[in-house]
This record gives C-alpha cells, structure tokens and sequence, in this order.
C-alpha cells in the first residue's frame, strides 16, 4: 500500500507542474510550444500510471489544458 502522501508523491507533482509550466510558457509560440510538447508530452503521460491519486489527477488536468492549447477554435 502507498502512504497518502509522501516525499515521492511530493516530487512527482512538482515535475508535472515544471512540464505544464514550460508547456504554458510557450503556448504563444507555435513552433516552441510543438517542440516542447514532443519533448515533454511522453514523459507527461507516463505519470499518468503514478500509484499517487494527486498525480494522476495533476496528470489529467495538464492534459486538458494542453487539449484547450492544440484544439483549433470551431
């Protein structure tokens, strides 16, 4: 069983909220925002399998986040 909260959980949230603040930085240029995402999206997904909730959670929401910067307006 995993502790509810933990140094690991701890580090792991904050390198999900490095990627979606590297993402955000560049979500005003399309060509750094595309090169940011093929290096950071992977990594990103991967910690979707954290044994953590809150990282899982995190995971989830930066996704939706980059969804709303990719998808083009209808």
């Amino acid at each position: 069983m995993v502790p509810p909260s933990s140094a690991e959980e701890k580090k792991e949230i904050e390198l999900v909220k490095k990627v979606e603040w590297r993402i955000l930085s560049a979500s005003e240029d399309e060509e750094k925002l595309q090169r940011f995402l093929g290096v950071y999206l992977a990594p990103l997904l991967l910690k979707a399998g954290s044994p953590y909730a809150n990282v899982r959670t995190k995971v989830i929401q930066v996704c939706q986040t980059i969804n709303k910067l990719v998808t083009s307006p209808t």
